[in-house]
């Protein structure tokens, strides 16, 4: 709701948005769940930053590529 209610909607903020990072563990579950809620909630792209390979492949199985408002929102950043 706060990605798309208040963010996008009152606000009208039209650029990209990045997740904070799926290892701190901010949210519950898989690499791969913790990605696709983020991309659920309204985030345009995922970030991971501790270098993890066997993280990275986790969060890349919870990713899907990037395309439509989100892949113009990343060109126009």
């Amino acid at each position: 709701k706060a990605v798309r209610t208040v963010i996008r909607g009152a606000l009208g903020f039209d650029g990209l948005l990045m997740s904070d990072d799926l290892s701190m563990k901010a949210l519950a579950g898989s690499f791969a769940d913790r990605a696709r809620a983020s991309l659920a909630a309204g985030c345009d792209v995922v970030l991971h930053c501790n270098g993890d390979m066997a993280e990275m492949r986790a969060v890349l199985e919870g990713c899907k590529p990037l395309a439509g408002q989100a892949r113009r929102r990343a060109a126009a950043a």
